[in-house]
């Protein structure tokens, strides 16, 4: 198998993959005070709650893995154009949480209370491995899109062959029975 092909289909793998882990991990961490005896209220939210489009994106590129085995010279390049696309929108969604957490997020997860005593924390680490998915995918989308083309294709070696010298066409039950009987076989 080639180099790049395995490359390729494990960038495709490992950014699916880690894309579907980061949208399960928490993202932001909203804490809001109450009076005493209560206590505080805290409520998370994960990044597939934050940006739903981030699961399906996870799921698009482990799903890639098959279409770029599947297709040849001109599908490698549409499948590559795909994953790219997929590898930028994961860097859009979650670009927006690498400096800390966006205000319209903040709205999402902050809870009932008072909005003044509210704090609301960046979980950490999910972002940036979100952000790390979305440069593999465009990277590896780059890789199929231009590379692809080359690469062998599915095998045909078990597709049946349209028209061959040693096969006869039989029209009906009775010439497949007679074919049987002189020891050919009409299959």
């Amino acid at each position: 198998m080639n180099r790049t092909y395995a490359g390729a289909l494990a960038a495709l793998a490992v950014s699916g993959g880690l894309s579907l882990f980061a949208a399960s991990q928490i993202w932001l961490v909203a804490t809001q005070s109450r009076s005493a005896p209560l206590p505080s209220i805290v409520k998370s939210s994960t990044g597939g709650a934050l940006q739903p489009a981030m699961t399906a994106l996870g799921i698009v590129l482990i799903l890639a893995i098959l279409a770029v085995g599947a297709t040849k010279r001109i599908g490698r390049r549409i499948v590559g154009a795909m994953v790219a696309i997929c590898g930028i929108a994961i860097l859009a969604l979650s670009f927006p949480f690498l400096g800390g957490p966006p205000a319209w997020a903040v709205d999402q997860v902050k809870t009932g209370g008072d909005a003044a005593q509210g704090v609301v924390t960046a979980a950490g680490y999910a972002p940036w491995i979100s952000a790390l998915c979305g440069v593999l995918a465009l990277a590896a989308g780059l890789l199929i899109a231009l590379r692809g083309p080359q690469w062998s294709a599915m095998g045909k070696r078990f597709e049946r062959p349209s028209t061959t010298t040693d096969q006869q066409e039989f029209r009906d039950s009775r010439d497949a029975w007679n074919a049987l009987d002189q020891g050919i076989d009409p299959t």
